[in-house]
């Protein structure tokens, strides 16, 4: 077969499988997801089969439920669905975008003949077949991990009638969660659901998560194929090359094509990063003994601090001293990140969170890579007296043409108009800094609320 002969071998039937899940209509998906976390949460909210209140071994008095729980109801009713839509969405755009490529003189063999639409099914099929083992690797540890979390940490207490050992009464490390409310409540003041209601409930709430989840881990394994089958082209042995699109008025040169598939991407990754926060502040909710609801930890301390941070001045040492000592207490609550040395209470979460950012990682400099090859390769092949005739029949343009277009000062590598890449890395920078310190994340959204109205005010 020569090197211009598109590749027209029909991908193995479980890549076939594989695409056909991931191109699934992603409104339908939407709506299927929202359906269940509706569900969900009024079964919870009329039966109150997910909520009970339980004392805690200092005597207070901490309410646990599905509903308030933000990590589980709103996470399945907006985030899971969101994120899920972003990701299918993805997925059928990503199709779209290679489909289009050698119309807009954006794919080529390596002999600079012009590629066709089965040339780029062909790669889409090659994307397909990498992003297999990715997705379901990813797939398969999302559904096991959820299998083993329901067991050990849902079923194993209720079925025995007991959390374990010191559980919840010395040891207030593990979590005691809505999902065991049958054993929790006590039978004459704080009555909890029956363990079956709280069994079936649980079991269908765990599933629905470990689901959403799993094909969300999938998505981004499949980021990581789609990213070395693009790393790929830049390779001499490769039949395929992706080119710059001259005729194209964006400085970008063609590979604007690529900003529909990153922004829906990056749509994917942050309702994926706020359903992992939410997760870990409800674990930290869950193993802080000193807060009887959620609320009461992400503000009571920063309202206590800057309320004792408001001094009445009686003489100039006092005053100087509380006001310090007050200014070091706010810090200290702005900062709080909760004890770092319990691994349970944010593993879970932050496992997730590395996933999404080694994808998107691998994404951003994938794609920004491919800019950057495409041009310095059209340019040292324009430099070959055998190459530049065919480059420049590729283009039906001339050499100098093609140089004024793709010269560094006149095409940008960095796919997205907007956020730019110092603008992105900063992002993620902050979501990193937010995850760690939770309270950061709180007043820098409510920042940003107020800068909103300022500017409806203006």
């Amino acid at each position: 077969m020569s090197q211009t002969e598109p590749i027209a071998r029909k991908p193995a039937l479980p890549t076939r499988l594989y695409r056909a899940l991931w191109t699934a209509n992603p409104l339908y998906v939407m709506l299927f997801g929202l359906v269940v976390g509706l569900v969900l949460v009024l079964a919870s909210a009329v039966t109150g089969v997910a909520f009970v209140s339980y004392q805690t071994p200092d005597g207070l008095i901490k309410q646990v439920g599905f509903v308030p729980s933000l990590s589980w109801s709103m996470t399945l009713v907006v985030f899971f669905p969101g994120a899920l839509f972003c990701a299918f969405r993805a997925c059928r755009v990503l199709t779209r975008t290679i489909l289009r490529m050698p119309d807009r003189h954006m794919l080529a063999h390596r002999d600079w003949t012009p590629a066709t639409t089965e040339d780029a099914q062909g790669l889409l099929d090659e994307i397909w077949g990498a992003t297999l083992p990715f997705g379901l690797f990813f797939l398969v540890i999302g559904l096991s991990f959820g299998t083993w979390d329901f067991i050990e940490v849902v079923a194993r207490p209720l079925l025995s009638g007991e959390l374990g050992v010191g559980v919840g009464e010395e040891d207030f490390v593990h979590e005691i969660d809505w999902s065991v409310a049958a054993i929790l409540g006590d039978s004459a003041t704080r009555p909890g659901p029956g363990v079956m209601p709280n069994l079936v409930f649980s079991g269908l709430a765990y599933l629905a998560v470990t689901i959403e989840t799993s094909l969300l881990m999938a998505f981004f394994g499949l980021l990581i194929g789609l990213a070395i089958v693009l790393y790929r082209l830049s390779d001499e042995d490769h039949r395929l090359r992706l080119t710059p699109n001259v005729y194209s008025d964006d400085p970008r040169r063609g590979f604007e094509v690529f900003a529909p598939f990153f922004l829906v991407m990056l749509g994917a990754a942050l309702q994926a990063y706020i359903a992992c926060y939410l997760m870990r502040i409800q674990n930290l909710f869950l193993r802080d003994a000193g807060f009887a609801r959620l609320d009461q930890m992400l503000f009571q301390d920063l309202s206590d601090a800057l309320s004792g941070a408001i001094v009445v001045p009686h003489d100039v040492d006092s005053f100087i001293y509380r006001l310090v000592e007050g200014f070091l207490e706010v810090l200290d609550a702005m900062f709080a990140a909760g004890d770092l040395s319990d691994i349970q209470a944010y593993t879970g979460a932050a496992t997730i969170l590395v996933g999404v950012l080694i994808a998107v990682f691998a994404m951003t400099a994938v794609l920004r890579n491919a800019a950057s090859e495409a041009r310095e390769e059209t340019e040292e092949d324009l430099a070959k007296p055998d190459q530049r005739e065919a480059v420049e029949a590729y283009y039906s343009m001339s050499a100098e043409e093609i140089r004024l277009r793709i010269g560094k000062a006149d095409m940008e590598v960095w796919p997205l108009e907007w956020p730019k890449l110092n603008a992105f890395l900063t992002f993620i920078a902050l979501g990193i800094v937010c995850f760690i310190f939770y309270r950061l994340a709180i007043l820098w959204l409510a920042a940003q609320v107020m800068r909103l109205f300022k500017k409806t005010d203006a």
